[in-house]
């Protein structure tokens, strides 16, 4: 049997038969004997078993069932299964650029480095391109600048038996900032990374997702995956990228994370605080930052407006915009 140069793991959960027809068209229309196709099934209702074991892939496919255990336990699981020399991701509401991932592909069998990266564009709901990219496409490469911005599994391609030596991922249930806590050690630690030019994955934002649904409170297991990221690196690696990670938890914790805090008014207000009292205790000198203080970064309104702590400015926005949100559907209904 031949060995295949990728496996790519794609963990579903409930997943709207649409979206799964989108993933997977691709699989089911081309034959490629270089490509395994591994589905985990992360204990979906009957409806969307069913529909995976009806699937018809004519690329190396096989497809799992396991009681519901969370996106990174079939991932795991997944990764247990695979045999390609390289592993990927593909989370089963997105698609992938066959035609730029078929050239990928076939530079796979002369390379042996760690990681693999690439670019990726997102989608809306609809498929359409909200011409927002993602990866090196938007930055001069650097290994700094992929620890800096990283924050997406599925952004890369990640050798086997690398993944196999580093532990492979974040043990616990994560909902927010779960791919950050998996992938950033693993690129402190790469030795050998190289860069694919060209646009591979489309990923689907999506204002339903279980990210977007959770309170205030469920939010904030974002700060268990940085809480992760500190206890995994060693002194070595959190001293010489301190910059960097510093950054990531600026960007994520003290920005976005603040934002869809505030998105919830009071109640999120008192997560905000538990946010930058654990920032503070990490990184006392943050607000000195490297990056924070770049000349050239131009940070956005809404950014400036977190870190300055100008909260109840940021709550007033949210309520305008979630009134004007609800009269649009009132009106199309």
């Amino acid at each position: 049997m031949k060995i295949p140069l990728l496996s790519i793991i794609v963990p579903v959960w409930n997943t709207s038969s649409v979206y799964l027809d989108e993933c997977f068209r691709p699989f089911i229309e081309n034959d490629c004997p270089e490509i395994e196709l591994i589905v985990v099934d992360d204990g979906s209702d009957e409806k969307t078993a069913s529909y995976l074991d009806s699937l018809h892939f004519s690329v190396s496919a096989k497809v799992l069932h396991q009681r519901n255990r969370g996106q990174n336990a079939a991932r795991m699981c997944g990764i247990k299964q695979a045999n390609g020399k390289y592993i990927g991701f593909l989370d089963s509401d997105d698609k992938i650029i066959w035609g730029s991932f078929i050239d990928l592909i076939s530079q796979l069998k002369f390379k042996n480095d760690d990681i693999i990266l690439f670019s990726g564009v997102q989608i809306d709901e609809t498929g359409n391109s909200t011409e927002k990219y993602i990866g090196p496409v938007l930055y001069q490469y650097s290994k700094r600048e992929y620890i800096r911005n990283c924050a997406e599994l599925w952004i890369q391609f990640f050798r086997k038996d690398f993944l196999m030596s580093q532990g492979l991922f974040v043990p616990s249930q994560m909902y927010i900032g779960e791919d950050l806590a998996s992938v950033l050690p693993l690129i402190i630690r790469a030795k050998k990374i190289s860069v694919f030019d060209g646009l591979v994955y489309q990923y689907r934002q999506q204002n339903s997702s279980v990210m977007h649904s959770l309170n205030p409170i469920g939010r904030m297991s974002i700060v268990e995956s940085f809480e992760y990221i500190i206890n995994t690196l060693s002194p070595e690696d959190l001293n010489t990228f301190h910059e960097e990670i510093e950054w990531q938890a600026v960007n994520h914790l003290l920005f976005y994370e603040t934002c869809a805090q505030l998105k919830f008014g009071f109640a999120g207000l008192a997560q905000v605080y538990m946010l930058r009292k654990w920032v503070k205790k990490h990184f006392p000198n943050w607000n000195k930052s490297y990056y924070l203080n770049l000349k050239k970064e131009k940070h956005s309104y809404a950014f400036n407006l977190a870190i300055k702590r100008h909260f109840f400015i940021i709550m007033f926005y949210e309520c305008i915009l979630k009134r004007f949100s609800l009269k649009q559907k009132e009106r199309f209904e």
